[in-house]
């Protein structure tokens, strides 16, 4: 669990939200059983509180609406709130939520409401609960029923019912409905602990899901417990947690998968790019064994040291197993992958990772992993296990240890970030044919993107219309509402009580503003209004009189912009 300290921030009233939108602003805190619900893209709708779609109920969101999590009833960021905000598709329920391309659905917090995006930042990550879809396909948990969220949420009495995934007689092929061009941001808020930003339990292959965002959750990016769904085009940036996270006896199909995480200074991290997990000390099954193709996990850089879960890219623990194949893992602090062994004692063999492992049921091929603080070689990025780097170095395995020569790496709005490897390169190498299964993609290259081709995740992300990308990639030389365009670098916020301390580095000699802000945008104070020299600057100013809560710092100079945030007490 990654509950973070409390941080009071201003509440963004219905008045103000109301005064910024160009249509009717709505709060929801329930919806019609048993009908079919529609919302407009003209509207905005608040969450307020946990907001259900029962069983025999249809909630329809057309592209291009903006779905906004208020605060808890304490009006506290990630303390522990049983009125978090978030969207529950109860088993029966049904979630029909299509964006496009130029026009997704957007799950986001109240306090997302500025011209320019909120600053990465633990204090900006939990800002409202999440999505969880609940069906009726398989899981391993005896009785195949299991309480959503396993005593992280607060169930209202009388409902118990509507929080349970599984069957005792499960349906592989249940549906859920339809996510596709959906982008989920700043989720993780806690309830009895924080939330996952975007939880999939049980869910069955009858649900579809593509083209699906989690940006800067306070936990998981993304879970899949149990079930069968599959997913392509899936993009997870940021998270306090995993990225991607299956465990419990999930069996479904990944292609497309774009993971990337940072290390943000102050925070609780603990995730990597994704851990495999199967719940499960008894051999109930249907063991987990999740089938990935062209995946691109980044982790958080080679130089960036963290908690030690981040040393690995990829994780198998507790009977967790799977396919990994046509793949890139890259920028990972120490290693690459570890697998559980557990001993060899009888006792342990039914939930053993090692054993999985050797009886071939994790299966790593066709891949590169290349970028390791721990060094390149295979016994180093499988952190001294012989028989594991054995296994990755074989020649049959087709893995390699070569640069993929990506179009550039950056943790920022910097507009740098092209994830699409070299087109004459190792990429382009050994890459493994694909079930004919009439799911996964075939293609000419490893990981998750196209090295001739245009990058997926343009347009509806917010790691596109944030200014991530480089401009080859968006085909949008300013993209969004920082552009593209350099930005101050290095921006740090240092000091504690009475004071604060904020330097960066200016690019170029011109005039700036710098101003304070609460964090629902409502201007505190101008800090600074003058012409800067280029190179390294500070400045320090005075927390005296402002109350608990989170605050932002704005500087703009000659169109540049940058954000930071820091937490009064």
């Amino acid at each position: 669990m990654f509950l973070r300290r409390s941080a009071m921030a201003g509440i963004l009233t219905c008045a103000a939200l109301a005064a910024q939108a160009t249509a009717a602003t709505i709060t929801i805190d329930s919806l019609p059983t048993g009908q079919v619900t529609t919302w407009s893209a003209s509207n905005k709708y608040i969450l307020q509180g946990k907001v259900l779609v029962k069983p025999g109920s249809q909630l329809i969101i057309p592209a291009g609406t903006k779905v906004l999590g208020a605060l808890g009833t304490g009006g506290s960021l990630n303390t522990l709130d049983s009125g978090v905000s978030m969207l529950l598709v109860c088993r029966g329920g049904r979630l029909y939520a299509q964006g496009t391309a130029t026009n997704p659905v957007i799950f986001t917090s109240v306090l997302d409401t500025q011209a320019s995006p909120l600053p990465i930042s633990n204090l900006t990550r939990g800002l409202w609960g999440g999505i969880y879809v609940e069906g009726r396909a398989p899981n391993n948990q005896r009785g195949g029923v299991t309480v959503t969220g396993g005593g992280d949420l607060t169930i209202p009495p009388g409902d118990t019912s509507l929080f349970c995934y599984g069957d005792s007689t499960p349906n592989p092929h249940d549906t859920s409905g339809i996510l596709s061009y959906v982008s989920v941001r700043y989720a993780g808020a806690a309830d009895q602990a924080t939330l996952k930003g975007l939880s999939f339990l049980s869910v069955g292959d009858g649900t579809q899901l593509d083209h699906i965002e989690n940006f800067e959750c306070n936990d998981d990016g993304i879970d899949f417990l149990g079930g069968t769904v599959n997913i392509k085009y899936l993009s997870s940036a940021f998270q306090a947690g995993d990225a991607v996270y299956y465990d419990i006896g999930y069996r479904g199909k990944m292609q497309f998968v774009f993971a990337y995480q940072d290390t943000i200074t102050g925070g609780t991290s603990l995730g990597c790019c994704s851990k495999i997990e199967a719940l499960d000390y008894t051999g109930q099954q249907p063991f987990t064994f999740g089938q990935v193709y062209n995946a691109t996990y980044i982790g958080t850089g080679v130089a960036n040291a963290d908690t030690w879960k981040y040393k690995y890219g990829i994780y198998y623990k507790k009977n967790g197993a799977g396919k990994w194949i046509n793949s890139i893992l890259t920028q990972c602090y120490q290693y690459g992958l570890y697998i559980e062994n557990l001993g060899t004692a009888d006792s342990v063999q039914i939930y053993n990772c090692w054993a999985r492992f050797m009886a071939d049921s994790i299966v790593l091929k066709n891949d590169v992993f290349y970028g390791f603080g721990g060094g390149n070689v295979w016994d180093s990025i499988c952190e001294g296990n012989p028989p594991l780097a054995a296994y990755m170095a074989a020649d049959s395995n087709e893995n390699d240890t070569i640069n993929p020569v990506m179009g550039g790496f950056d943790w920022g709005r910097d507009g740098k970030l092209d994830p699409r490897p070299s087109a004459t390169g190792v990429a382009v190498q050994h890459v493994a044919t694909v079930p004919n299964d009439g799911f996964f993609t075939q293609t000419t290259y490893r990981g998750a993107f196209n090295p001739t081709g245009p990058v997926w995740a343009v347009g509806w992300t917010e790691l596109a219309t944030t200014g991530f990308f480089v401009s080859s990639a968006t085909g949008v030389k300013n993209n969004g509402p920082e552009g593209l365009k350099p930005e101050f670098r290095n921006l740090n916020i240092v000091g504690n009580g009475d004071s604060r301390t904020l330097t960066w580095e200016q690019p170029s000699y011109g005039h700036v503003s710098i101003s304070l802000h609460k964090l629902n945008g409502q201007q505190v104070s101008i800090l600074a209004n003058g012409n800067k020299s280029a190179g390294t600057q500070s400045l320090s100013f005075s927390t005296r009189g402002l109350g608990a809560g989170v605050y932002l710092i704005r500087l703009n100079a000659a169109g540049l912009n940058r954000s930071g945030v820091f937490e009064v007490k």
